[in-house]
């Protein structure tokens, strides 16, 4: 299929095998996704779509998340401070955060980046995204689970 993705020059169909391919339950895959998307062979844009159809599937949003922060000179140099893209990049690579151990790893991490230009707003509203979420699983997790065990049993 990553042969496929390469070949293919309908724009329609590449956003497919993006997602297909991001879709795999296999870690070293979608770590090995992830790095292929900074090779020559794949579009600058196209690395953003990748790394945001990663982060958007359950077992790649850390992935994509350690990701971005280990590769964060490169996306800086290729993608610029002031881009509209590395924001949305920072947003959808924090999105799915709802732990207090992931808010304050992010946190710090983020905070020992170099300067993310205009993604610095978006790295504070993802900052305040997972502490929203964190209040929101707290204040619902045991009902949320009643009302499961409720439904499941009836």
């Amino acid at each position: 299929m990553w042969n496929k993705f390469l070949t293919e020059t309908d724009p329609y169909e590449k956003r497919l095998y993006i997602s297909a391919l991001a879709k795999s339950t296999q870690p070293w895959i979608l770590n090995r996704y992830l790095a292929y998307s900074l090779s020559d062979n794949v579009r600058s844009q196209d690395t953003l779509s990748v790394i945001q159809a990663v982060s958007s599937t359950v077992n790649g949003r850390y992935l994509a998340w350690y990701f971005v922060r280990n590769n964060w000179s490169v996306l800086l140099s290729r993608y610029g401070t002031g881009s509209f893209s590395l924001t949305s990049l920072i947003r959808v690579s924090l999105k799915h955060s709802a732990q207090n151990w992931s808010l304050m790893r992010r946190r710090n991490s983020l905070l020992q980046t170099p300067d993310a230009g205009s993604g610095t707003r978006a790295v504070l509203q993802a900052i305040e995204s997972i502490k929203a979420n964190i209040q929101w699983v707290n204040s619902n997790q045991n009902g949320l689970g009643t009302w499961l065990n409720w439904w499941i049993t009836h």
